[in-house]
């Protein structure tokens, strides 16, 4: 399983190091692209999708564009497209739910609807916000390397020296040292990565950014996993070999990308 961990990360890395340097149209492509298959995982993943209950495919029909409309915000802000994307997003579910004559568990497929749209689809069109800053670039690159490095180090740390169970209602296999270990590699990978890019920041703020990022990203990792376990499943696809689906690696991401671009922002605005 290893093995084949490391070939997968060794074919991707690659593709998205490029994206985030050349930016454009090269970044908005695969980021739109991984966002709207993590979308499809996750409302598949709550039944959003397939025979399992009537109406279900209707809220993936719903769901798949209202997070295309957020992440076409992301590229053309001026318009104003977001503010359609969340009017949809709470009000056409419930207006199919009218349609369709009050079905029983229609108010569960608005909430997940509503939900699984934010959660995915307005979450991860920050990555593209962030990209389009200036010194965007920069801090990109500081918020994926401190989000992957902080998984690096919980996994590393964990095998070697996990001990103490970390939320093992919700994964049993992390461990508070591998927690504690993910925080300081990840800490440690956005510092690192800052002084690669020189980012334009002091030490200081980017230590700070660093070890939001090494909280953010293991929350956003144990955020899925409650979904995982709400709905019995082990892995959100199989799109990935040793690694899931698409959405099992972008967790991290979906609570690191906003956390990134509102503080890199305030920064901005603080001048």
């Amino acid at each position: 399983m290893l093995r084949t961990r490391v070939i997968s990360v060794a074919f991707l890395l690659p593709v998205v190091v490029i994206a985030v340097i050349v930016g454009g149209w090269l970044w908005a492509a695969i980021g739109a692209l991984a966002a709207m298959l993590a979308a499809h995982e996750f409302l598949r993943l709550v039944g959003g999708a397939g025979p399992m209950r009537p109406g279900a495919g209707t809220r993936y029909a719903l769901g798949m564009p209202i997070v295309a409309l957020f992440l076409a915000d992301a590229l053309w802000p001026s318009v104003g497209i977001g503010s359609w994307g969340v009017a949809l997003a709470v009000l056409a579910p419930l207006a199919a739910l009218v349609v369709r004559g009050n079905p029983e568990g229609g108010l569960a497929d608005w909430a997940l609807t509503v939900a699984g749209t934010l959660y995915v689809g307005y979450t991860l069109a920050h990555w593209l916000r962030l990209r389009a800053l200036e010194d965007g670039m920069a801090w990109t690159v500081v918020a994926l390397a401190g989000t992957w490095m902080s998984d690096t180090g919980a996994y590393l740390v964990g095998r070697a020296l996990g001990r103490r169970p970390f939320f093992p209602s919700i994964s049993p296999r992390k461990t508070l040292e591998g927690a504690l270990g993910g925080l300081a590699v990840g800490t440690l990978g956005a510092l690192a990565a800052a002084a690669i890019v020189a980012a334009p920041a002091p030490l200081w703020k980017v230590l700070v950014l660093g070890l939001a990022i090494g909280v953010a990203a293991p929350l956003g990792d144990l955020a899925e996993s409650v979904i995982k376990r709400q709905t019995g499943a082990k892995d959100a696809g199989r799109l990935i070999p040793g690694h899931g689906g698409i959405l099992d690696r972008m967790d991290s991401l979906i609570f690191v990308g906003p956390l990134t671009y509102y503080v890199v922002t305030l920064w901005m605005q603080a001048g």
